[in-house]
């Protein structure tokens, strides 16, 4: 990152010095471009906490209260449209928050019966703010989807990787609908968008932000049990309060392609008195709802809630008694049934709520929540067999 690259190669970086055009000499052409500032990012963490065991050691409570301010961010420069088509380097611009609290509690119970069991629930809750970028507020850094740019906003008084685009406000119904307001290729039946600032025109002026990546909390519960040779294990996970930018949608929603179209185009396209509609208009040519505008813009109808409440493994185990152990000259011998995401309850439309076991771009902190495609996590069920000589 410190240093400009540059490369050769045969029919790539040639140049005719003396434009004769009866020969090329050998030379070298830009790749990477260089920052020699750059450095590390660096944080300030401060943590006020307590741990705690009560009720003759029944309950065991732990918490954690946390600020962690990051400056110096690390963000790849924009390239300017005069410079060569090169990598740009990453620089240090801006100052991030993160402040929340982690919370843990864990009862034993049965500790002087056959029957015990014990209950482990974490809790934790972040916001995350961006407090500065290059010194001003408007100041900002974008990123797109696949077919159209700045669907995400890196802006100072907003969390990073913000959701930005257009508001639908209901269907343009009647033609006095076309006429009070200036959107460009709108049709009867088509999406009408929010008019942020009153001036009767919808243009980039418009778009607003829709919707955050980051969760309002994410909590887990561990679960145990164990009678005599009998023992239970289980782990649920709850992520609450986080938003998804579902492309998906984009591709098998607004008609890009003659094949490959979702049901609800058909069943849930807008008609003169349908109440119900929930997209725009089907029809041939210049009368579809799907306007040029609108399959090209981001806007708050590829934002869903992205909370899930999945059971990550549920297992059932049962050790042989010791008596038979001693007859097979054998330490212990333990079998167990286990199953992994055994349901997920979510309103999230796409296949898998938790994109970041995807491939997806999940390494771009600056497009968070981005669903291109994931692939879910499968259902799983495993019999095993464990012994110990």
């Amino acid at each position: 990152n410190q240093y400009s690259i540059f490369f050769f190669n045969v029919g790539a970086t040639n140049y005719d010095i003396n434009r004769q055009q009866t020969g090329t000499a050998q030379g070298y052409a830009a790749k990477r471009s260089g920052s020699a500032a750059t450095k590390w990012e660096t944080s300030e963490t401060t943590n006020i906490g307590f741990d705690a065991s009560l009720f003759n050691y029944k309950v065991d409570v732990s918490f954690n209260w946390f600020n962690n301010d990051t400056k110096d961010l690390l963000v790849q420069r924009v390239r300017n449209g005069l410079e060569p088509l090169v990598i740009q380097p990453f620089i240090n611009i801006g100052k991030m928050r993160n402040r929340g609290f982690d919370f843990n509690a864990t009862y034993h119970g049965g500790a002087k019966s056959e029957f015990k069991w014990d209950a482990t629930l974490t809790f934790t809750h972040y916001k995350n703010t961006v407090l500065d970028i290059d010194g001003n507020p408007e100041t900002f850094f974008s990123s797109g989807t696949s077919r159209f740019g700045n669907a995400f906003r890196t802006q100072a008084g907003h969390p990073i990787s913000s959701f930005v685009g257009f508001q639908i406000d209901g269907f343009f119904e009647t033609q006095a609908d076309l006429e009070a307001l200036d959107q460009p290729n709108a049709v009867i039946g088509s999406w009408r968008f929010k008019d942020q600032n009153g001036d009767g025109v919808i243009n980039d002026d418009d778009r607003t932000f829709i919707g955050s990546p980051h969760p309002d909390f994410v909590a887990g519960l561990n679960l145990g049990a164990h009678y005599r040779n009998w023992d239970l294990n289980s782990f649920f996970v709850w992520n609450y309060g986080n938003e998804l930018y579902n492309y998906t949608k984009n591709f098998y929603e607004m008609r890009y392609f003659v094949g490959g179209v979702g049901r609800r185009v058909l069943e849930d396209g807008w008609e003169p008195g349908k109440s119900d509609a929930a997209l725009p208009k089907l029809a041939p040519g210049t009368e579809s709802g799907y306007t040029e505008l609108i399959r090209n813009s981001s806007m708050d109808y590829y934002v869903e809630s992205g909370s899930y409440f999945r059971a990550k493994t549920v297992q059932l185990g049962y050790t042989l008694p010791q008596n038979i152990m001693d007859r097979l000259q054998l330490g212990s011998i333990r079998l167990y049934v286990q199953a992994q995401n055994l349901f997920t309850i979510t309103p999230y439309s796409g296949v898998e709520p938790d994109i970041t076991i995807n491939g997806t771009d999940t390494s771009n902190d600056l497009r968070m929540g981005y669903d291109e495609t994931s692939y879910p996590q499968s259902k799983q069920f495993l019999f095993g067999l464990n012994v110990t000589f």
